[in-house]
């Protein structure tokens, strides 16, 4: 789905006051460490609680150390690893892009702007109060969350390919799918998300922003034919000059 204007899926994602650094701390291995270490306290609790009730307090002790202190460390391993993600974002968000400071403060602005489109999509079979978000088309650039925290963001200029492919390697065969790349980017990124229409759709939104877009896995340059997939690294090459 497209969401723009007063859209609810759009107020949702762009009232976020720092969209750029919230995502930074969406993901990752400080996630996994706060999720695990509230797992293990609560197991602390249950289990303890439990020895406590039947009067056992030696096995309460023992328990509720055994899943109390480690899932305390994680817990707070993550926090201080968040706050390191949060504090160091621009210096993040400028190697993997190579802007510097002041625009990544231009893109948070345009991301808040009232023709910032964004798009979304609810997977089969999911109960979801909102969609999920598969990227954000500001006036100048396209922004795409990814799964592990962060976002991929990029000059409209700066883009090269946004195409599908069935043929994306994946475990155990391959994938259907996006697959997308920029002047700064020596691998293509994938996403397999979407279904095949809504990424012909998605593929045409940037293609409108971004004219010199290939939007085909296979394509011919300059009377030589070229596979995506196979020819990053030269057509990526190529395009830098």
């Amino acid at each position: 789905m497209i969401a723009s204007g007063n859209d609810k899926l759009r107020q949702k994602v762009l009232q976020d006051s720092n969209y750029l650094q919230n995502s930074r701390n969406a993901g990752g291995g400080a996630v996994g460490c706060i999720a695990g270490g509230i797992t293990l306290l609560v197991f602390a609790v249950l289990v303890g609680g439990l020895f406590a009730l039947i009067g056992i307090m030696g096995g309460a002790l023992i328990f509720g150390g055994l899943f109390g202190i480690p899932g305390l460390l994680l817990f707070l391993i993550g926090k201080r690893g968040k706050k390191r993600k949060a504090a160091e974002y621009l210096a993040y968000y400028q190697k993997e892009t190579g802007y510097g400071e002041e625009e990544l403060h231009q893109i948070e602005k345009e991301l808040k702007e009232e023709d910032t489109i964004v798009v979304g999509f609810k997977p089969a079979g999911g109960s979801y109060a909102f969609p999920i978000v598969e990227c954000i088309l500001t006036r100048n650039y396209f922004v795409k969350p990814l799964m592990l925290g962060g976002c991929y963001v990029r000059r409209y200029e700066d883009m090269i390919a946004a195409a599908y492919s069935e043929r994306i390697p994946g475990v155990g065969g391959y994938r259907s799918g996006l697959v997308f790349g920029s002047r700064q980017d020596d691998d293509l990124y994938s996403d397999d998300r979407m279904s095949k229409k809504d990424f012909a759709e998605f593929i045409g939104l940037i293609a409108e922003r971004c004219p010199q877009l290939i939007m085909h896995e296979m394509f011919l340059l300059d009377g030589k034919k070229y596979d995506l997939l196979k020819d990053w690294k030269e057509i990526a090459r190529q395009v830098r000059g």
